[in-house]
């Protein structure tokens, strides 16, 4: 059984600490999960039924005795008197008490992955803390897309990216409302994760040199440079939007599977800009939890989507408890949140002022970008030389997966420059 160092109780309940409710960490315990009175969510339009999880808020009136871990290249784990000063929260022993005092504020979870740090090395991968950046590294936080969460790009960051930008270090973020990130305050929007990261950078000491996003994390990487420069806060990072459907989208016209009748097979209709709110309309109507990965795989595909997609969603399943059944290791009512904002904002109109480099990754196979974004984007990049498009022809949306080498091949050469400068 783990051991952990001393813990001295507070008597002030302004100072409790709260932490993820999975990783019950020590001095150097990953920032992750806060509590909080969960954020009300906007009505869903017609058609839309609603199942939001209810996140039970937790508790910590103990916090760590804080010691540095060294290693070699890296400073010391975060003080507790710095995340007090910041406001925010942290700890250990967790209780299901509402919390009282100052406003939570939320920090993301993630996992920092280096040419000589692997989050995943043991397999199963554990979020990381403060004490894994290294402070004399470029850095490039990377944002995944919906349903997914920080660890699903770790292959592809450790073998294409890492092992070839050894002065580079990748700090995989659980957006909110995904993995080990839940949500304690603020509204579920692209603007509010475009803070999130900006929170995250702040209490890492590292902002983002670059910052890499796929589908959803596309849009929220745009976003984050309208972040920093409506706060003006920071140089803005290089940004690459990997296979994002970047401008407006009614998602009214998707309320019903009558929008993707008639669309081509399976796997066609799961590349269509609306496909994320069908499939989230259908995991909102399957009962959790769940007893097999196979119930639910058999569901989604009698709902019409293909193999790539029911073994992807059925990635995000984990056992909810001892003896029970599976849960997702998102929030749906977070999702939905997500997806409908992203649906209102229109990614393009970064193109205009952008001053530092954007690119634009698109997949070949793919169907996000219809011909009026195409004609849009062509503009853009011709009237802005920080704006660039690249196309990998036989890649679908998943463009990491489908052609990782492709990819790579974009984004190292310009990360090789950076890092020259």
């Amino acid at each position: 059984m783990r051991s952990f160092p001393r813990i001295r109780q507070l008597a002030s309940p302004l100072r409790r600490w709260v932490l993820p409710t999975r990783h019950v960490a020590a001095a150097n315990m990953p920032v992750g999960r806060a509590t909080g009175a969960e954020c009300g969510a906007s009505s869903p339009p017609d058609g839309f039924q609603s199942t939001r999880h209810r996140v039970a808020p937790h508790v910590c009136t103990a916090m760590p005795a804080f010691s540095p871990r060294q290693r070699p290249g890296v400073g010391g784990a975060l003080g507790a008197d710095r995340l007090a000063g910041a406001g925010y929260r942290t700890g250990i022993r967790m209780s299901s008490r509402a919390a009282a005092g100052p406003e939570v504020k939320f920090v993301p979870s993630f996992y920092v992955v280096t040419a000589d740090h692997d989050p995943a090395k043991n397999k199963k991968p554990s979020p990381s803390s403060p004490a894994d950046i290294d402070p004399t590294r470029k850095t490039c936080y990377v944002l995944h897309g919906v349903f997914g969460g920080g660890k699903n790009w770790i292959p592809f960051v450790r073998t294409h990216l890492a092992s070839r930008l050894p002065e580079w270090q990748f700090v995989l973020v659980d957006l909110r409302g995904h993995g080990d990130s839940i949500v304690a305050d603020g509204a579920n929007t692209l603007f509010q994760c475009a803070a999130d990261i900006r929170r995250l950078a702040e209490i890492l000491g590292k902002p983002p040199d670059a910052i890499m996003g796929h589908s959803l994390g596309g849009k929220i990487a745009i976003e984050y440079l309208r972040y920093v420069a409506k706060e003006g806060q920071g140089a803005a990072p290089m940004v690459y939007v990997l296979d994002s459907w970047a401008e407006r989208l009614d998602l009214t016209a998707y309320a019903n599977d009558d929008a993707f009748a008639n669309k081509g097979t399976s796997f066609m209709k799961d590349l269509l800009p609306g496909a994320s709110f069908m499939v989230l309309r259908h995991l909102e109507a399957i009962q959790l939890p769940v007893e097999s990965r196979t119930d639910v795989s058999k569901r989604l595909e009698e709902q019409g989507h293909c193999r790539q997609t029911t073994t992807w969603m059925c990635s995000n399943l984990r056992r909810a408890g001892a003896g029970k059944g599976l849960e997702w290791t998102f929030d749906l009512g977070v999702m939905r949140d997500l997806i409908r904002d992203a649906a209102d904002v229109d990614s393009l109109v970064v193109m205009r002022d952008a001053v530092s480099r954007v690119v634009f990754v698109r997949a070949g196979l793919g169907m996000r970008w219809n011909p009026d974004a195409l004609r849009r984007l062509e503009e853009g990049v011709r009237d802005n030389p920080f704006v660039s498009s690249e196309v990998i022809p036989n890649a679908a949306h998943w463009v990491h997966v489908d052609s990782p080498e492709e990819l790579a091949g974009i984004i190292v050469p310009e990360f090789e420059r950076v890092q020259r400068q």
